[in-house]
Parts: structure tokens; C-alpha cells; sequence
């Protein structure tokens, strides 16, 4: 079984897709009292990936944003949902 982990940190959710793990899932969540749009991946090294960027500063493509979005809308519920 793969491992998730969940993001609100757009730059980082570049780097998650970009090391081939997937979205599964987008909900809200209240990290330090902030309500944000956090990004669920999964993936066989999503674990180690998101210990890699944390660790490093990690550069990203802001070219791929299009390719998030569109893993993100797809990973949307139908018909809406909070």
C-alpha cells in the first residue's frame, strides 16, 4: 500500500508531482489556526519526497502549475463539497 502525505505548501506540491506520486485527495485543513487548501498525495516515496524538500531548498518549475491544477481538479469531489 502506498503512503500519503498532505501539503498546503504549493511549491512543495510541485515537487510531490514532479517525483511522480499522485493526488488523491484535496481538502481543507487548519494548519496553525489558518484554514488552507491542503493537497493529498500518494506514491511509493511520497514519504522520503516530502522529507527531501523539507530538508533541502529545493528549486521547482512554475511551468508544471498548469499539471497540478489539473491533478487537483481531478482529484475534486463531484458536485462541490467543503
Amino acid at each position: 500500500m502506498n503512503a500519503t502525505v498532505s501539503t498546503c505548501n504549493m511549491a512543495e506540491a510541485l515537487y510531490l508531482l514532479r517525483c511522480g506520486n499522485r493526488v488523491v485527495e484535496v481538502r481543507l485543513a487548519w494548519p496553525e489556526g489558518l484554514e488552507e487548501c491542503a493537497i493529498v498525495f500518494e506514491g511509493e516515496t511520497v514519504e522520503a519526497d516530502h522529507d527531501r524538500f523539507i530538508a533541502h531548498e529545493i528549486p521547482v518549475d512554475l511551468c508544471a502549475l498548469p499539471a497540478l491544477l489539473a491533478a487537483v481538479s481531478a482529484a475534486l469531489p463531484k458536485g462541490g463539497g467543503a
